[in-house]
């Protein structure tokens, strides 16, 4: 079995190898890139594309450097340095002045407070996206600090900006009154599997093809976590236990029957696992590049979704903290993989296109899709889709519902 075949579970010494179907090496060492004089924003981007990552962050006045840029690095540009390691900036606040206020931009559009916000000689701080169904895509929902607030020059002012209303929810109540949010994800059809040319990608992902869904379907909004699967079946088999939000790990896909058994015998509806169309369907959300958030060739924007090999630190996370996708849905890529009802096949010729699952023929292993908390950047594609064996079980395998 070629290593780009491993099972999705494989636990492995070597750590390139944690991950089922990871090609490739990460480079034995990198050239720090000169950062200085670059927004902060800039900076950080520029430091991840090279798979290095923003250290300790430091603000200071400065009456030469305008403010939100890098003044200084370490280490300095020019350094050899290794896979992952952390470059510490040295950011200005511009010069020290008198207080000043906060100008109100709840409303506004996000360009806009922007350069309402930096034409006072304060900083744009953390952007977070969530849904809203009275405020426009893209527009102000609220800021922090809110609009009058006295502060320093170069302080920096959060934004909430509206992604627009999402879906339809539905929410259930697990034993303990444990809250279960279920989606509701629209027909529609779309192409399966990756596009010609499409960057990282593999044959096992081909034939791209049209998949229709006459129907409308629900699918969770987050993957299972330990609170719900202990609502349900009374244990916590997770290895990464002891936060109720995170996603349960440790489950086989016979495990994942056991516990819809367990669920659909409360009465709340019949529930299942997606299949893999359903599970590609939901995290494209209407896209066609390699990721929901676009084509990302530089695998720049990786972590505003996703935990990864680059910022999980090995442990799983509580679901909902990374930026949902399109349709509200959170975490479809990275933490742990997600089975699906599927049986594998070596790539899509003959399969369904209606939307179901694909089970006959029988085969010997399972699919697993959206990539974990030790893989790389390529395996939080949309197209990606892995395997194991149905009995298997690892600190990197959940499960997302559907209905």
């Amino acid at each position: 079995m070629s290593r780009s075949r491993l099972p999705f579970g494989a636990l492995l010494i070597v750590i390139i190898s944690i991950t089922f179907g990871q090609t490739g090496c990460p480079p034995a060492s990198l050239t720090v890139p000169n950062v200085v004089g670059m927004m902060l924003a800039a900076a950080g981007t520029t430091l991840t594309g090279t798979e290095l990552l923003p250290g300790t962050v430091t603000q200071v006045f400065s009456d030469t450097v305008p403010a939100g840029q890098v003044i200084s690095q370490d280490p300095a540009a020019g350094a050899d340095a290794a896979w992952g390691d952390t470059v510490d900036l040295v950011v200005s606040k511009g010069p020290q002045s008198q207080p000043g206020t906060v100008p109100e931009v709840v409303g506004m559009t996000q360009s806009a407070a922007e350069t309402a916000i930096t034409s006072v000689g304060l900083v744009v701080g953390t952007v977070t996206e969530d849904f809203d169904n009275t405020v426009p895509l893209g527009h102000i929902i609220s800021q922090n600090p809110t609009a009058g607030t006295t502060v320093a020059a170069g302080d920096p002012v959060d934004l909430l900006v509206s992604r627009g209303p999402g879906l339809e929810e539905e929410t259930i109540m697990l034993p303990g009154d444990v809250p279960l949010v279920m989606v509701t994800i629209p027909a529609g059809s779309f192409m399966m599997g990756r596009y010609a040319g499409e960057q990282n990608s593999y044959e096992w992902e081909s034939p791209q093809h049209e998949v229709t869904f006459a129907n409308s379907f629900k699918l969770g909004k987050y993957k299972v976590t330990q609170e719900q699967w202990q609502a349900v079946m009374g244990d916590n088999p997770s290895f990464f236990s002891g936060v109720p939000a995170r996603p349960v790990d440790t489950v086989s896909w016979n495990d994942a029957q056991a516990f819809i058994t367990a669920l659909n015998a409360l009465g709340h509806g019949v529930f299942r696992l997606p299949s893999e169309a359903e599970w590609e369907y939901a995290c494209r959300a209407d896209t066609d590049t390699r990721f929901f958030w676009g084509d990302d060739l530089q695998f720049k924007k990786v972590g505003t979704y996703s935990w990864y090999i680059l910022n999980s630190a090995s442990v799983t996370h509580a679901v909902g903290q990374k930026t949902a996708n399109p349709w509200g849905l959170y975490d479809m890529t990275g933490d742990v993989w997600e089975w699906c009802q599927d049986w594998w096949h070596d790539d899509y010729t003959g399969a369904p296109t209606d939307g179901s699952a694909w089970e006959s023929p029988v085969g010997s292993s399972r699919v697993g899709r959206g990539g974990a908390w030790n893989g790389f950047s390529e395996l939080c594609r949309s197209a990606y889709r892995s395997y194991d064996f149905p009995q298997n079980s690892a600190d990197t395998i959940g499960f997302r519902l559907a209905m």
